[in-house]
């Protein structure tokens, strides 16, 4: 590719050669995510953003390169990279990353039985029952489209994409396309300002008191999301069969009011309720492993392995906390392989643990009611030093135990 005199090309590396994506990244299948591994190595995100895509190696064939210099941007050669690309290619070949096709035929039984209850429920005077059991079934297909959005539940891209819009549209009313683009901008850079997170620079009431609407305001920013910038997503980039199935979960929120109500107030109850205990649900359960954690500056360049178990918390292990949690509790595990089902997780994280030991980093771990008040900590703490310093964070031990964080809350 020929550049100009002053114009210096957009370039990353990839598996020991550097690639000119000056001409590629608008055409980038997955979005403006490439813009965040520029000038750095990329090797680790291309084998977990393409794990399982045949055509994405094809894509990178076809880009300009040229051998890694002396010169270029900084590869990943340190010894904490060494032995978890090591510990990768064990997992890989010991299975850890293959689909489990009971384990789908499961996740999805569980939505049907969920499915039935709630409806049962509504249809039967139990309505209060009724719209919680139905909004658990939404927040759990949340964690299920997840599963099919990072394309680790079957394994085959196509049909997980389908699956994902689906199980987004039908159940959430929302836009698969456009969680994937964003969501892997979340992990391609965590935790990272002006990447994964935008300071804050002016100070408000908002700030100073959103320890306490934290939650009620999940619904609006739901409402927000599926009256407004998912619709207009699907317009923008056509992708109206997304609106089809978005359009499916607005009716049947709706049928279901009117079928157990009889009333345009009990069938509004009914339709709001359901969203707002799936909102309140998976958006609460989506802060406690990141959110109270330490910020890293734009320009802080931490490799894989470091960045992830410095921006990422795990929350304690067990049979209900990964149920609930749809296995996103082991987070460390999952920004670290994305691509491995998910779970999978509880039973990599131990060697995980031990490769943290081995080279000095903390492996965070909490209990799963202290990671939640770590994190309602964390936006008291930066709503009381609104019109100070917006854009700081509390860090992991600033809230050592349960008792102090109460302290914290009351003062």
């Amino acid at each position: 590719m020929v550049h100009g005199a002053d114009e210096r090309p957009s370039e990353l590396i990839i598996h020991g050669r550097v690639y000119d994506v000056s001409g590629f990244i608008k055409r980038h299948p997955g979005g403006s995510v490439i813009r965040y591994m520029l000038d750095r190595d990329a090797s680790h995100a291309y084998d977990e953003f393409h794990q399982r895509s045949e055509s994405a190696d094809k894509f990178l064939a076809s880009l300009p390169s040229r051998p890694v210099e002396a010169t270029d941007v900084r590869v990943d050669r340190s010894a904490v990279m060494a032995d978890y690309e090591k510990l990768r290619r064990d997992l890989v070949a010991e299975g850890f990353f293959e689909p489990s096709l009971v384990h789908v035929v499961w996740r999805f039984a569980q939505l049907a039985l969920l499915s039935v209850l709630g409806v049962w429920l509504l249809l039967n005077g139990w309505v209060v029952s009724g719209v919680l059991v139905m909004g658990l079934m939404q927040g759990q297909s949340g964690w299920l489209q997840h599963e099919c959005g990072h394309y680790s539940l079957t394994g085959k891209v196509g049909l997980d994409q389908l699956l994902h819009e689906l199980l987004f549209g039908v159940f959430s009313s929302m836009s698969a396309s456009w969680w994937r683009k964003q969501h892997n901008k979340h992990h391609a850079r965590p935790q990272q300002l002006d990447a994964d997170v935008l300071p804050e620079q002016q100070a408000s009431l908002w700030i100073k008191f959103q320890a306490f609407h934290y939650f009620p305001m999940l619904e609006m920013l739901a409402l927000f999301w599926s009256f407004y910038l998912q619709p207009r997503h699907v317009v923008r980039t056509k992708r109206y069969r997304e609106g089809v199935f978005m359009a499916m979960n607005h009716g049947y929120r709706l049928a279901l009011g009117v079928a157990a109500t009889g009333s345009v107030w009990g069938t509004l109850a009914v339709y709001f309720g359901i969203q707002t205990v799936q909102a309140m649900y998976l958006f609460g359960h989506f802060t406690v492993s990141h959110t109270h954690l330490p910020v890293l500056a734009a320009d802080e360049d931490l490799c894989w392995v470091e960045h992830t178990l410095r921006t990422t918390m795990n929350i304690e292990s067990s049979w209900w906390c990964d149920w609930i949690m749809g296995y996103l509790n082991l987070q460390i595990e999952h920004h670290l392989f994305p691509s491995m089902p998910q779970f999978r997780f509880s039973q990599v994280s131990p060697r995980i643990r031990a490769l943290a030991e081995k080279h000095g980093i903390p492996y965070l771990e909490d209990s799963y009611v202290n990671a939640f008040y770590r994190t309602i900590a964390n936006l008291h703490h930066v709503g009381q030093s609104a019109g100070e310093a917006q854009n700081k964070t509390v860090s992991y031990d600033a809230v050592p135990n349960v008792t102090a964080l109460k302290r914290n809350l009351h003062s």
